[in-house]
């Protein structure tokens, strides 16, 4: 008799449309040994290295676990050295409750491959503080402007993405509690106004004395006609999700921009749930994120405008609006033809 592992085949070579079938006695199952070995979980993996030492600490002070329970993560875990760096730039002793937050994503199991441009997931701060998936300018996947090294680690329920630097939050959205007015139900003047779906009237009663404003059907005798009644208003409750000055679109991106520095404060940016995210730059500036001056000025403010005939200007925040002249031309702004030239050609460009 012809066995595979512990089980008899009973019938075999059964033809298929792609193969043959062998009928066995048995369930097979790989031996445990064969099996790969199941994974920490993230306190184990926390207790394990002494790269999350600190990360640790405040995993224990804020109830990691208990958020976590056995629901679907993904950590954004910074190294010790990402919250020293933090901390000493914070100038703060310990790891805010926020901050710690705004490294967690619940219901997610993000794997590198799963990232991509312009993904923003919500945090265990709320759904109004999320964080934002994009390529750099080197086609590097980086999380809020934190370049990703593609480590991450596999834990029981949950993926780890190692960070070279502690997050910092952003709120993109500024979600609130309105109050919308409809139409209500038309129906009879002397009991409660009704309104559609699970909305509230205005208020509690009709008012005294109301007059008629609309018709609604009530069974009279065995049929039923149309007779006058009344009807309010009726408050629906919804929850407004808007965009965060500084953040745009109907994800509620960033704006181009340092944190806290949309436009770099030196412009304005087209924000909102409608914006486009377009910087429109104050006098002088100039780039996407308004970031320098515009060509022929220069100065912290992009206020003092370069003069130069015949040469090019040091421009730009960081320029001294110096002129360096073309070939043949001399003077603080080039503009002094040299018309005998007794070096022979080999001075320096701005040499008198």
């Amino acid at each position: 008799m012809l066995c595979i592992g512990n089980a008899s085949i009973i019938t075999h070579n059964l033809p298929a449309i792609n193969g043959y079938i062998h009928v066995i006695n048995r369930v097979l199952a790989p031996s445990r040994s064969d099996l790969p070995p199941e994974p920490p979980t993230v306190m184990a993996l926390l207790n394990s290295s002494s790269s999350f030492s600190l990360f640790r600490k405040y995993a224990l002070m804020y109830n990691l676990s208990e958020h976590l329970g056995d629901l679907d993560f993904t950590l954004l875990l910074p190294t010790d050295e990402a919250v020293r760096n933090h901390l000493s730039r914070t100038n703060s002793s310990f790891l805010d409750s926020d901050v710690f937050q705004y490294h967690v994503i619940l219901y997610e199991l993000l794997f590198p491959d799963h990232l991509h441009d312009g993904m923003l997931k919500s945090t265990l701060l709320g759904p109004d503080y999320q964080v934002q998936f994009h390529l750099t300018d080197k086609n590097q996947t980086a999380v809020n402007d934190v370049p990703l090294n593609g480590s991450f680690i596999e834990t029981q329920y949950g993926v780890v993405i190692i960070l070279q630097q502690v997050l910092k939050v952003r709120r993109n959205r500024c979600s609130k509690q309105v109050s919308l007015q409809s139409k209500g139900r038309c129906s009879d003047c002397g009991g409660p106004p009704r309104c559609l779906f699970n909305y509230s009237p205005i208020r509690e009663q009709f008012p005294a004395n109301m007059k008629s404003n609309c018709l609604y059907r009530k069974r009279v005798g065995r049929r039923r006609k149309y007779v006058p009644g009344c009807n309010i208003n009726c408050l629906r409750h919804t929850t407004d999700h808007s965009c965060c000055p500084g953040f745009y679109g109907h994800e509620c991106f960033k704006c181009p921009g340092d944190d806290r520095s949309p436009c770099s404060n030196h412009g304005q940016c087209q924000d909102g749930n409608y914006g486009n995210g377009e910087c429109h730059c104050y006098e002088g500036f100039h780039g996407t994120a308004c970031e320098d001056c515009e060509p022929g000025r220069y100065g912290l403010n992009c206020s003092s405008k370069c003069s130069c005939d015949h040469g090019k200007c040091d421009d730009r925040l960081t320029g001294s609006g110096r002129c360096l002249c073309y070939k043949g031309w001399k003077g603080a702004s080039c503009s002094v033809e040299i018309r005998n030239d007794a070096c022979g050609d080999v001075c320096d460009e701005n040499a008198k």
